[in-house]
């Protein structure tokens, strides 16, 4: 997106790849009547001005504008491209260029609300979709809106909405054409009639009072219901942004009064410096009661978001209580569990059965292979085998025999117990007994033993 004022061709992305002689080619080609004369050139120009458009148009407050007013923006070293006006009719036929004004929002007769909508709908997703390609051509003063450019603004749109500005999901469109379109409230419009064709948005709108003559035109982003409380909310939100311009106002009236007094004290003019001081202090109480005012306000939307988020999760816990309901209703207990649990046992230990089985069926095959082997040397020796053994009469072992064959390997690998008598733990060596040393009494053997103190 460019955000400069005026567009230059340098920042296509597409202008790396070309010199400026294919430039200046480009921009003074004429467009073949029909593709199939020159199809390379017919598709070069198109694709060229096609991404001029949409890179033009996706500058802030330049979304929605006549062709007259785009071939302007198009000009490059002071020229409109030849043909830019053929370029527009044929990407409008295609359904790459709408009519702005299919993209109005409702106006405050509530009669033409519902037509706004499907407009929108029908021009937005392309004529295409709906019949017939469009056989009228947009003039040099209908304004019109690239399609592309179109869904750009609105993901800004979305981001604005979803951004640490967006203190609730409703905006007035005054506060989005601030922030997205540049303070263009005609492109803004165009883009909330866009949101609401994709079912991305819904218009909101302020019914007209004795008190506020004008009706308000917002928008709630998301796929929501409109709720009775959204239009207190959207009327809350443009008195907020009311108050927070004509505090701007006041702050520059209060400059501009402090300044005036000062000149007017250096030129001696002490009655009209004292004028001045006395119109700068009735500003700043004013600005003082209206900033308290728009505080209120701020305070009051927050606490409507507060409120509506509260709304929400109770919402979810009811919805979330009621699902473990259900749950609970079907049966879900310690003691099921404790069956499951038992019968996931029972098949397991089937399993291991099986698996069994199936080894001994494996060892068996391999036995039943070793006697024809053995046949088969037979014939081709011509001697018979001295021990001939039929798989009929193969031993089969049981797992009894194979656990007693294994806990007999386990002994055989355990050293050899030795002839030597193992010492008692009490018996005296042999040079304690030569030194004099009195040898323990069975007595004392047998408190040892018991741990029995001496009397």
């Amino acid at each position: 997106m460019v955000t400069g004022n005026a567009w230059s061709v340098t920042t296509l992305a597409s202008f790396k790849t070309r010199n400026e002689e294919e430039i200046d080619v480009l921009w003074s080609a004429d467009l073949p009547t029909y593709r199939d004369e020159n199809p390379a050139l017919w598709d070069a120009i198109v694709g060229f001005f096609e991404d001029a458009i949409v890179s033009s148009c996706s500058r802030p407050g330049k979304l929605v504008v006549t062709p007259r007013e785009l071939l302007k923006q198009l000009k490059h070293n002071g020229r409109e491209p030849s043909s830019g006006l053929r370029v527009i009719r044929e990407l409008f036929q295609k359904g790459d260029i709408v009519s702005a004004d299919t993209l109005r929002p409702p106006s405050k007769d509530s009669s033409n609300r519902a037509g706004y909508t499907l407009s929108a709908l029908k021009q937005t997703l392309g004529s295409y979709i709906w019949g017939a390609k469009k056989t009228e051509s947009p003039s040099l003063d209908d304004p019109i809106v690239p399609v592309a450019a179109l869904k750009a603004a609105a993901a800004r749109f979305a981001s604005f909405s979803e951004g640490p500005m967006a203190s609730t999901e409703i905006h007035t469109v005054k506060t989005l054409a601030a922030a997205v379109t540049g303070r263009n409230t005609r492109d803004a419009e165009a883009v909330i009639s866009y949101l609401v064709s994709k079912n991305e948005a819904v218009p909101l709108f302020t019914e007209p009072s004795p008190e506020h003559p004008e009706p308000v035109l917002g928008v709630k982003f998301g796929k929501h219901k409109v709720n009775p409380s959204d239009q207190g909310v959207l009327r809350t939100k443009a008195a907020f942004e009311h108050m927070e311009q004509q505090s701007m106002h006041l702050e520059k009236a209060v400059a501009a009064e402090k300044e005036a007094a000062t000149i007017a004290a250096k030129a001696g003019q002490k009655s009209e410096a004292l004028t001045r001081l006395r119109r700068k202090k009735v500003l700043e109480a004013k600005l003082t009661g209206t900033r308290s005012a728009a505080t209120k306000l701020s305070d009051v939307l927050m606490a409507v978001d507060e409120a509506e988020s509260n709304k929400e999760a109770v919402l979810a816990l009811e919805t979330g209580m009621a699902s473990l309901k259900l749950v609970n209703e079907n049966g879900v207990t310690a003691g099921r569990v404790d069956n499951v649990a038992s019968d996931f046992k029972d098949l397991m230990e089937g399993q291991t059965d099986v698996r069994l089985a199936l080894e001994q069926l494996a060892k068996d095959s391999a036995a039943d292979d070793a006697v024809l082997e053995e046949e088969l040397e037979e014939l081709i020796t011509g001697k018979p085998s001295a021990l001939k053994v039929t798989p009929s009469k193969l031993p089969k072992k049981t797992l009894a025999d194979e656990a007693e064959e294994e806990l007999a390997e386990l002994l055989a690998a355990l050293p050899s117990p030795s002839n030597e008598p193992v010492p008692s733990p009490y018996q005296v060596p042999a040079a304690a007994s030569s030194s004099g040393i009195q040898e323990p009494s069975a007595v004392d053997n047998r408190r040892l033993e018991a741990n029995i103190p001496d009397s």
